[in-house]
C-alpha cells in the first residue's frame, strides 16, 4: 500500500474510494507518507475529515459530477461525513466561485483597503452572464446599470410615490424646501431661473369673496378678483410654519386686505394687525418668522398700509 503524507494536524482522514485491489474506504492514520500523485477517479470522489471525538466538527471536500460526461462539473467543500451533503464552498469548470456562508475579507492593517485585481469591482444581478450592474473602477468611479426604485434623502421630501422621506426621479417628483411646492430658491431665497433649468411656476388659486388661508395654500399665489372690497385671513402659525411663504395678487378693483391672527405682525404693523392696498394689480409676497411671529414682507409692488 502506497502512503499518505498530509501536513499539519490531522487526527484521521477516510478516503472515501476503494484502493486497487481493497473494497470500501481505505484508513490512513498520522504518520503515513505518500510521495506521488493521488488520482480518485469514481462518481463524486471525496476526501472525509473526521474528528475523532463524536462533537468535533467534520468537513469534505470533494467533486460533484452528474457522470454525464460533460465538462460542467464543481469542486466543493462541504460540513459532515457525507459528501455532497451541506456544501459552503463551490467552485464550477470557470472557476467561478459560490460561498453559501458569509465572507469576511480583512485588510491589511495598513491602508485599510479592499482590492481586486484588475482595480475594477462588479456586481452582478444574480443572472448568468451578466455583470456590471454595480462598476466601482480604480478611479473610484461607480455607475449602476439599473434604475433605483427609491433614494432616502433624510427630510428632502419627494411628492409621489415610494414614501414620504424618499423620491423616484427629479423628472416625476419636485423637491420640498418648505417654500411651497414646485419652488426651488438659491442659498439667497431668489428663484433659480437665468440660465438655469425651467421651473413650473407658483399653483394659482383665485378667490372671488373674502378667504381665510390655510397651510394647504403655503407656496400658492392667491389672486384676488373682485369689484368690492375682500379680505385674507392669514393661518395661525407656529414654529412648524417658519419660513413659511405666502404671495398676494390684487386683480380687481376693490380693495384688499391681510389680517393678521394671534397677535401675530404683518411686517411693522401693531399685533394682530392689518395691511391693505387699493392699487390695481398690486403684489405682495410675505414670509412668516417664528421668532419675530410675525409675517415679513419679501417682495411687494403697489401702495400699501398698515395698521
Amino acid at each position: 500500500m502506497k502512503k499518505l503524507k498530509f501536513f499539519g494536524v490531522i487526527l484521521a482522514v477516510f478516503l472515501m474510494f476503494p484502493m486497487s485491489g481493497e473494497a470500501g474506504p481505505t484508513y490512513f492514520s498520522v504518520g503515513n507518507v505518500y510521495q506521488q500523485d493521488l488520482e480518485l477517479n469514481k462518481a463524486d470522489p471525496a476526501v472525509v475529515f473526521d474528528g475523532s471525538t463524536a462533537l468535533d466538527t467534520d468537513f469534505w471536500i470533494g467533486l460533484t459530477a452528474d457522470e454525464g460526461g460533460d465538462d460542467n462539473d464543481s469542486l466543493q467543500i462541504g460540513k459532515g461525513i457525507v459528501p455532497g451533503t451541506t456544501p459552503y464552498f463551490t467552485m464550477d469548470k470557470d472557476g467561478n466561485v459560490t460561498l453559501a456562508g458569509s465572507l469576511t475579507i480583512n485588510t491589511d492593517g495598513t491602508n485599510e483597503v479592499f482590492q481586486v485585481n484588475d482595480g475594477t469591482i462588479d456586481f452582478s444581478d444574480g443572472n448568468a452572464g451578466t455583470i456590471g450592474v454595480l462598476t466601482i473602477d480604480a478611479s473610484g468611479n461607480w455607475s449602476y446599470a439599473k434604475n433605483i426604485a427609491a433614494v432616502d434623502l433624510d427630510g428632502i421630501i419627494g411628492s409621489n410615490t415610494p414614501a414620504a422621506g424618499t423620491f423616484t426621479t427629479l423628472v416625476s417628483d419636485s423637491l420640498n424646501t418648505g417654500q411651497g411646492a414646485y419652488e426651488l430658491y438659491a442659498m439667497n431665497q431668489d428663484v433659480e431661473s437665468t440660465d438655469k433649468p425651467t421651473f413650473l411656476g407658483k399653483p394659482v388659486s383665485t378667490k372671488t369673496d373674502s378667504h381665510v388661508v390655510t397651510s394647504a395654500d403655503f407656496g400658492k399665489s392667491l389672486r384676488m378678483n373682485s369689484a368690492d372690497d375682500k379680505s385674507f385671513t392669514l393661518p395661525s402659525v407656529g414654529t412648524t410654519e417658519d419660513g413659511a411663504r405666502l404671495t398676494f395678487i390684487k386683480q380687481g378693483a376693490g380693495k384688499m386686505t391681510l389680517i393678521a391672527v394671534d397677535t401675530d405682525y404683518i411686517d411693522s404693523s401693531s399685533a394682530t394687525g392689518t395691511i391693505y392696498t387699493t392699487t390695481n394689480y398690486a403684489t405682495i409676497t410675505l414670509e412668516y418668522v417664528h421668532g419675530m411671529t410675525r409675517w415679513v414682507i419679501i417682495s411687494a409692488n403697489g401702495t400699501y398700509t398698515l395698521t
